[in-house]
């Protein structure tokens, strides 16, 4: 592998990659999940890498007279490149590891493009958290770009499926997933689960709140997990006068207005461990990448096992379209996080 540093590009290692695929097939079925024309920097091998998933996608077999007849399509008039990709051909093994390596080149080059704009508009603008924010979000799109394979044997599976079930009979009154904060939601789902994104529904002024904050206290008051509660509508200190009342029985009411005795506010200050030591709120992240940025440290930082969203109406994304279409956008993006950290995201909905 021979790698120029500054612009980390290997042009070899490119032409090594598509050599060995016109003569095996199989390096593209074990890496087709990687492999992309991007991967590759000059406009010969762009051309010729695109070729060659054109043909594997419509399922014809990639080879050089097949590859030949699809490059002529597009008048391509460097055939003496061409036959040099195979009759120059170096010995190699492992040639999947070659191809893990060029899409590891590639994200390497888009990161560093990131570094590159966001110093330049650094240099423009004063104003630097939209640089910051758009920076994010370039970064977080490369961090869900796939580096390996990640399929599983159904062995594998099955095994885990079965697992799951063993632990839960040998400890039926653990839940599998977090604390819904409802008896009968528990029994039929077990929980809020792992990677699910759990959207709670209603009209204003139905207690979409009262419920997520009775689920936020069964899951960190009751199990001991840690959770995040993320809101866009109330502050952190009105959120936590609503946990303290569910969990001390004071109303909401008595502990905002300050109407409390000296009694009360003992049975309060006893409290203080159990809520203060599970549930991380945070009241500042206001748009989609800043909500996905900080569900990534949360879990790196906290070992969080569930987060709270309240409420989806309220986030801000910006993209092409509706606010239909952003609704939709920021909807996949959740649950795309909950899929990636194995944490279920619990957010509220406003319906008109």
């Amino acid at each position: 592998m021979i790698l120029n540093e500054k612009t980390f590009i290997s042009l070899d290692d490119e032409k090594l990659v598509l050599g060995h695929i016109l003569i095996n097939n199989d390096i593209l079925f074990n890496t087709s999940q990687i492999f992309n024309a991007e991967m590759f920097t000059s406009p010969d091998n762009q051309l010729i890498a695109g070729k060659i998933l054109l043909l594997f996608n419509s399922g014809q077999t990639v080879d050089l007279m097949n590859l030949t007849m699809e490059l002529r399509k597009d008048q391509y008039l460097n055939m003496p490149y061409l036959m040099d990709l195979t009759t120059n051909l170096r010995f190699a093994t492992g040639i999947e590891k070659y191809v893990a390596y060029l899409n590891m080149l590639w994200i390497t080059r888009k990161f560093q493009q990131t570094i590159q704009v966001s110093q330049f508009k650094l240099n423009q603008e004063v104003d630097t958290l939209p640089i910051i924010e758009e920076a994010s979000k370039s970064i977080n799109e490369l961090l869900t770009l796939d580096y390996t394979s990640a399929e599983k044997m159904g062995n594998l599976v099955f095994d885990e499926v079965v697992a799951k079930i063993q632990d839960h009979i040998n400890n039926p009154t653990n839940l599998i997933g977090v604390n819904t904060g409802n008896t009968k939601i528990n029994q039929l789902t077990g929980g809020w689960q792992g990677g699910e994104l759990i959207i709670i529904a209603a009209r204003p002024g139905m207690g979409k709140t009262s419920y997520m904050l009775s689920s936020v206290k069964s899951a960190a008051f009751t199990d001991k997990h840690k959770v995040a509660v993320i809101s866009l509508e109330m502050p952190n200190e009105q959120l936590m006068n609503k946990v303290i009342a569910m969990t001390t029985g004071i109303s909401v009411q008595k502990i905002k207005s300050v109407n409390i005795n000296q009694y009360e506010l003992e049975l309060i200050k006893s409290k203080r461990s159990d809520l203060t030591n599970n549930i991380i709120f945070d009241d500042k992240s206001i748009t989609l990448n800043q909500i996905v940025s900080k569900c990534r440290m949360l879990c790196t930082k906290y070992g969080i096992k569930a987060v709270y969203i309240d409420y989806l109406q309220l986030i801000k994304h910006k993209t092409k379209g509706n606010r239909e279409q952003e609704i939709s956008e920021i909807s996949r993006t959740l649950k795309a996080t909950a899929k990636e950290l194995k944490i279920p995201i619990i957010a509220l909905s406003l319906l008109s």
